[in-house]
């Protein structure tokens, strides 16, 4: 399920937001996420980042003083993610996990957050097993982004000439897929409102 091969790690950072447009995106994105992490009060608490990647948001949680996790399926970023958080003065556990088959027990953690991995084809498909999985570990909350279907950013994607395949979904794809959850949807809160398909949700889970 790695997205980007070990090898192109440092290349794939330098490049990924460079371009104008991704650079208002990255730090609207960052933005938003700093919201939710003052609104659910997740400061001084254990969060599990998944997948970190190259550490992107998981340097914004520690910024909090949040007790950060960082885990993903390649090593390379995991690695990555240590460097990043070690050269802005913060410490983090790192582990390399598979995310529909996390190490932890039940409620092992306070909050969950995966940043855009289900606008990917394959994690689409097992979306209902990871929320699920991401239920499991959290003891509240799960927060998550996904790409809301938008007519106007495919439409920006076509114009661009993207190669790469997005799966955008409506709201009633995105709500089938949490019924299969113990997952109570509390809020939606979209990156670049009408511009953008990218939705950050917050979720809080449902005591059976």
């Amino acid at each position: 399920m790695a997205l980007v091969g070990d090898q192109d790690i440092s290349k794939y950072e330098k490049r990924r937001y460079g371009t104008p447009d991704q650079k208002l995106v990255d730090r609207l994105e960052q933005a938003r996420v700093d919201d939710i992490i003052r609104s659910l009060e997740l400061a001084e608490v254990r969060v599990l980042d998944v997948p970190c990647g190259y550490g992107r948001f998981s340097t914004v949680f520690a910024s909090h003083g949040t007790k950060i996790i960082c885990a993903d399926v390649s090593a390379a970023m995991v690695g990555r993610a240590r460097e990043r958080m070690a050269e802005e003065g913060h410490r983090g556990m790192y582990v390399v996990m598979d995310i529909r088959h996390l190490p932890f027990k039940a409620n092992a953690v306070e909050a969950t957050f995966t940043m855009r991995l289900f606008h990917h084809g394959f994690a689409r498909d097992e979306m209902a097993v990871i929320l699920k999985e991401l239920a499991r570990v959290t003891r509240r909350w799960v927060i998550l982004s996904y790409y809301r279907y938008n007519a106007l950013h495919a439409f920006f994607r076509w114009l661009k000439g993207f190669s790469s395949r997005i799966k955008m979904m409506t709201d009633e794809e995105f709500l089938a897929e949490v019924k299969a959850a113990p997952l109570a949807v509390r809020s939606r809160r979209p990156v670049f409102p009408f511009l953008h398909a990218q939705t950050l949700v917050v979720m809080e889970k449902i005591i059976l």
